[in-house]
């Protein structure tokens, strides 16, 4: 006579709480990468706020780079910050990745808003990416202006505004 086994209770909140810890640590590593800032555009904008230039100059494209050097204020990305963010409006605290969106088929957009200190609106920045050699690199921007709302930062991002754009060629 065969003898039918049966999951004990004992045994079944084992097995649920092994199911719910995998879950759980599955979302922590997908989610993370989201939330915590760690993208490539985050990254970027954390340096240059920082004034790291060269550190800045990691993410960045070589093309990006040069036009850099022949439109900024002392050809650096330092400089550039320094051209599009006025001193009146502080200093940058909370740095948010609102949205991505292709811009073409191998260009897409990154949607950040930067608060500053004594701004009551957002800053809304574009930073246009692209993978190059398997890493994502900034190849432009576009915006440094404060937002006016969904529309505009939708305009911003889908390319329909060029404010203060800069872009690799």
């Amino acid at each position: 006579m065969k003898e039918k086994r049966s999951i004990t209770g004992k045994q079944l909140i084992l097995i649920g709480s092994v199911v719910i810890t995998v879950v759980m640590l599955l979302s922590v590593l997908v989610v993370s990468p989201l939330v915590s800032g760690s993208s490539k555009g985050y990254n970027f904008l954390r340096q240059l706020f920082q004034g790291n230039e060269e550190a800045a100059q990691e993410y960045v494209s070589s093309g990006f780079l040069d036009t850099v050097r022949l439109n900024c204020t002392r050809g650096g990305l330092t400089g550039c910050l320094e051209d599009r963010v006025p001193a009146e409006w502080g200093t940058v605290g909370e740095i948010v990745l609102v949205s991505q969106a292709p811009q073409d088929e191998i260009t897409s957009g990154e949607l950040y808003h930067l608060d500053f200190d004594s701004l009551e609106a957002p800053v809304s920045v574009v930073l246009l990416m692209r993978e190059q050699d398997g890493a994502r690199e900034v190849v432009g921007w576009r915006g440094w202006v404060v937002s006016e709302g969904d529309a505009f930062d939708a305009a911003l991002t889908n390319g329909e505004r060029h404010d203060h754009e800069l872009t690799s060629p």
